[in-house]
C-alpha cells in the first residue's frame, strides 16, 4: 500500500479591529483562503477571535487538527476606539 500524503495545514491570520475581527485561514499547499468576520468582543478579545476559528473552520469543513500553530498578530482596536470617540491626532 503507498504510504498515504499527509493532510494539507493551515495557516491562521487575525486582525481585531474596533467592531469586527476578520480571521484568514491559508491552505499551505493549495494557497486556498478561507475567511470569518464576526463581531469584536472587548474586553474579552480572545472571544471574538475563537468564534471566527470555529465560523471559518465550520463553514469550510476544516479539520482543526490541521490548523498549524504559530503566533496570531493584528490589532487594529486602540486606533479604531480613538476614532470612534472623535480622539485622532
Amino acid at each position: 500500500m503507498p504510504p498515504s500524503s499527509p493532510s494539507p495545514r493551515w495557516r491562521i491570520g487575525v486582525d481585531i479591529g474596533g467592531i469586527f475581527t476578520d480571521v484568514a485561514m491559508v491552505e499551505e499547499t493549495s494557497g486556498r483562503i478561507a475567511l470569518a468576520k464576526v463581531l469584536t468582543t472587548p474586553p474579552d478579545f480572545d472571544r471574538g477571535v475563537l468564534a471566527g476559528l470555529r465560523q471559518g473552520l465550520t463553514e469550510q469543513g476544516i479539520d482543526p487538527a490541521r490548523l498549524e500553530s504559530g503566533p496570531l498578530d493584528g490589532c487594529a482596536t486602540p486606533e479604531a476606539a480613538a476614532r470612534l470617540h472623535g480622539r485622532t491626532g
